[in-house]
Order: structure tokens, then C-alpha cells, then sequence
């Protein structure tokens, strides 16, 4: 298509493609490719203006069809992005891409040569940035907010030539305004720097340390995403890299404002406050994780033949008592008896024996189909099956309290040395204390003042029932991760609450 625009800019860089991307959706690894716009700028003249629908090999969405008046039928007879992408490729290398949020458009070219088999790499320049950077008297730099900004006349927007048009225009706009080694300074600034999204300052970045906590990414008001590390920054960081294998991280990325973001003393700490603040404030781009308040264990019985049956359970609110040997927890009776199936085909156990069939007695149909070696119908030994039972239960066999009382974890950044209460008193960003009851996490307090006042009037070391957090099952499985580790990790002290309250006096 020939170009009719004979304007020249200065202090971008020499060579750029501008380019828009229309797709069926928002997810890069899943969504395809339905219109391509570009201009290709060399020495600050448009040389060339190309654009294609794409035929996706699927519908398209009535939403997407109504945004952008692309319709499925539309799309029969134009070409592939695999016949496209060696002409695609040609205009791209060795030029920069600019496009605005340059990380949703680059996805998708990304994503669509990857599933060529094809490699593709592009330094990108977000126009979004560059709008914020030279006109940040304006709170908003959409492409919507761009086009009333500058007066722009766009033919239809939400297809790809016609917003291509609007960041020649945001050029065009910012090398009328500004000087050319500003403008130089700041693309070089840019393109220096790792991928951070548009909306988010590079200042907020900087205020975050490497070491151990949890962060939390924002839209204004909204959170949207709530993670952890033992090394905040850098995994911060990772999101914004330009792999976009991520499809979250990059739909994150056009809507991320702020990150803030909670230091702890360790990993364990994190990992506890990670799960209670996903579940508690329900982020956007989080697995959906919730408290549940019905859990499902497995008990062991042995029959009057002497096999062990699998009777299926509601749990009660904490894992069972050492003369009880139960085995679980899990979220659904249906996760249960999906790992039941599991353990049946591994270790050739008997379905019927483990309440997978309603029949009450005879062979079952797994010995039918010699899957079972006949524990129903007394063709195997009581010993040889027990013993498979067993091994297949050992590891999920639930973790008796080991303790007394209901404890104190002592979480300290200095796991060289162990504080003193003075300091621990005077450093309580280094010292964190988790008041633990039978697997409960009870709460965590940064002072210890607040934990001295929470056990007063404690007399036998044991929570009562009202004050005791309700049990969650993903917590359980952090405290046993560390808790039942020996040696103690590295800057954890288990304590108990009668021991502590000595100390506190």
C-alpha cells in the first residue's frame, strides 16, 4: 500500500515497524491472530503501509466480531499467519516494534511463529510508555484517550491499519513538542530496560528489596495478583520479562498501576501469608483458593478376614490422633476417590475392598479383569495385601501433633544467631511469631508485646476452641513442610506457649 505521509520525525530510533494486532481474545497462548496492520519507518519517513486479515482456523468471538467488525466469514478465504510469516519476518528484523502496550501485540507474534516451530525475538518500544513519559499531565494514555487528545480522525477503530495510523500521530505529535535528544534519551532509557508495564513507574520498582515476603500487583483500587519469594525483586521482575510464555502476566501487564508489596523474615512466613491473603482478598489473576469448611480422609479398618478396608469420611476440623490411622486430607470426596482409583491401579489393589464399589461381598470386577489379585475373594493373602495397602497410604497418613501445646514459631531473617527478647523486642521487622494449635494457624504477630497480650489468662496451653483459627488445609501442608523438618530450617524456633509466657515474665 503507498504511503502519502510525507512528515519526517527525529530522535526515535532509525528503523521501527508500528504495528497493530486484531485476535479472537486476550490470551496469547491460546487466542490467534485475525488482522495485521504496520508501517515500516526508516530515518523518520514511513516507507511502506502493509496490512491482512488472518485466517485464525476458528470463529471469532461475537464480542470480538462487534468490537472490531471482523466477521468469522470474513476470514475463509484470507491467509494463514504460516503464509504471511515469512514476509512478516522480513519487515520485523533488525527494526524495533512499536505498538501500543507493545507486550499484548508482541505475544501474539511470539506466540504465533512458536506454534511454526519458528523462533522470533524483537526489541519493543510501548507507545503507551512514550505517551506517559512526554505527556504526564494526562492520567490516561489508551488509545482512545490518545485519539481525542490529538483531534486524530480514524476511519474504523479497533482494526489494525487505522490504530497503526494513531502512534504515527502520537509521534509526529511528540516530535512537534519536543527535542530530538529528548526524545533519543528517553527511547534509549526504554529499550534499555527490562519490559515493565506501561502504567507501572520504575521508581515503584525500586523501592522493592531482594529478600523474602510477598507482593501485590494493583489496578488503581483492584488487586489483581498476590505472590511470593524469597527473593521479592527479582521474581517481580520475572513477571515483566519478554519470554511472554505467561499468558496472566501478560494481560497483567496492560493493567498493573502500582505493586506493593510485605518483607518477611523467611520463606515460611511468606508462604503463610501468601495463602491467607489469596484467600481473604480473592485477587483477579489467582487460583481460586478458599478455606473449606468440609475436608475428607480415609480410614483404615480391618475386616473379620483380616484386610484392610478403606471406609471415606468427612474429616473432623484436625487431623486425627495417633491411635486413629487416618489418611487424607482432601477437598472433595470426588478427589478422594479419584486418588482411591489411582491407588487401586498402582499397586494392584481391590476397588471393592476400598469402597469404590457398592458391591458387599464376592469378587470384584477389577479381579475379573485380573487388575486385582483377589484380596475380595480370599485368593490373596491378608499379609502380602496389607502390606500394599500400606505402602500406597504411607505418605498421605496425617501428621499427629507433635507437641503438647500449642506453640510459638520464633521466624527470624538472622538465622545465624539466635536474638535475644531485647532484640527481638527492638528488631520486630527481622522477627516475626506464629501461634500455632494443632496444625491451626491461630494468627501471626510482628511484636511481641501483641503475642504476650493474646496468651494472657492462658493456663494449660491449649487455645480454646472460639480463639483457635479454623483449619486450613493448605496451611497444614506449609506447616508440615517445615515444621516437621530436622534440623529446623535455617531462622525458624518452635516454642511453647507456656515456655514463651515463662520468658515473657
Amino acid at each position: 500500500m503507498p504511503n502519502h505521509d510525507d512528515a519526517v520525525i527525529d530522535g526515535f530510533p532509525p528503523s521501527m515497524v508500528l504495528l497493530d494486532v486484531e485476535t479472537t481474545g486476550g490470551k496469547a497462548t491460546r487466542d490467534r491472530i485475525i488482522e495485521i496492520g504496520l508501517m515500516v519507518v526508516e530515518n523518520g519517513r514511513v516507507v511502506r503501509s502493509w496490512q491482512s486479515l488472518v485466517n485464525p482456523a476458528c470463529a471469532v468471538p461475537p464480542w470480538i466480531q462487534k468490537l472490531t467488525g471482523i466477521r468469522t466469514e470474513q476470514l475463509a478465504d484470507a491467509p494463514s499467519f504460516a503464509e504471511i510469516a515469512p514476509l512478516l519476518r522480513g519487515v520485523c528484523e533488525g527494526r524495533v516494534l512499536v505498538a501500543h502496550n507493545a507486550r499484548f501485540d508482541y505475544a501474539f507474534l511470539k506466540n504465533e511463529f512458536q506454534r511454526l516451530g519458528q523462533p522470533f525475538q524483537m526489541k519493543t518500544l510501548c507507545s503507551v510508555k512514550l505517551s506517559r513519559r512526554f505527556f504526564p499531565q494526562f492520567a490516561r494514555h489508551g488509545l482512545d484517550q490518545v485519539i481525542e487528545r490529538l483531534g486524530v480522525q480514524v476511519a474504523s477503530r479497533h482494526r489494525a491499519l487505522d490504530d497503526t495510523r494513531v502512534i504515527w500521530a502520537l509521534l509526529k505529535r511528540i516530535h512537534a513538542d519536543h527535542a530530538a535528544e529528548d526524545i533519543r534519551a528517553v527511547c534509549q532509557a526504554i529499550l534499555q530496560k527490562p519490559a515493565v508495564p506501561a502504567h507501572l513507574a520504575a521508581e515503584n520498582l525500586a523501592e522493592i528489596p531482594n529478600r523474602p515476603g510477598i507482593y501485590r500487583f494493583w489496578a488503581a483500587d483492584k488487586l489483581l495478583y498476590v505472590g511470593k519469594s524469597v527473593r521479592l525483586r527479582d521474581r517481580v521482575m520475572s513477571h515483566f520479562t519478554q519470554d511472554y510464555a505467561v499468558a496472566k502476566d501478560v494481560q497483567m501487564s496492560a493493567e498493573i498501576t502500582h505493586v506493593d508489596f510485605e518483607e518477611t523474615p523467611t520463606d515460611f512466613g511468606a508462604q503463610l501469608r501468601e495463602n491467607a491473603l489469596v484467600k481473604s482478598l480473592r485477587p483477579q489473576h489467582n487460583q481460586r483458593l478458599k478455606k473449606l469448611t468440609r475436608l475428607y480422609q480415609v480410614a483404615l479398618q480391618e475386616d473379620e478376614n483380616g484386610y484392610l478396608r478403606g471406609v471415606l469420611s468427612v474429616a473432623k476440623q484436625t487431623p486425627q490422633a495417633a491411635d486413629a490411622p487416618t489418611f487424607g486430607l482432601f477437598r472433595s470426596r470426588r478427589q478422594a476417590q479419584q486418588w482411591l482409583e489411582q491407588a487401586c491401579q498402582i499397586h494392584q489393589l481391590c476397588p471393592r475392598l476400598l469402597g469404590l464399589e457398592n458391591k458387599q461381598a464376592g469378587s470384584c470386577f477389577a479381579w475379573q479383569l485380573k487388575k486385582c489379585l483377589g484380596a475380595c475373594c480370599n485368593q490373596e493373602p491378608a499379609a502380602s495385601y496389607n502390606l500394599r495397602v500400606q505402602t500406597a497410604f504411607a505418605a498421605f497418613k496425617q501428621r499427629v501433633w507433635p507437641w503438647p501445646e500449642a506453640v510459638v514459631v520464633i521466624e527470624q531473617s538472622q538465622p545465624n544467631r539466635v536474638l535475644s527478647r531485647e532484640e527481638q523486642i527492638a528488631s520486630a521487622d527481622l522477627c516475626h511469631f506464629h501461634l500455632i494449635d494443632q496444625w491451626r494457624y491461630v494468627q501471626r504477630f510482628t511484636d511481641p508485646y501483641s503475642l504476650y497480650d493474646a496468651l494472657e489468662g492462658l493456663s494449660d496451653g491449649a487455645l480454646a476452641e472460639d480463639e483457635a483459627a479454623c483449619f486450613d488445609l493448605d496451611a497444614y501442608r506449609i506447616l508440615i513442610r517445615f515444621l516437621l523438618k530436622s534440623p529446623l530450617p535455617p531462622g525458624l524456633q518452635v516454642v511453647g506457649v507456656s515456655q514463651f509466657r515463662r520468658c515473657a515474665g
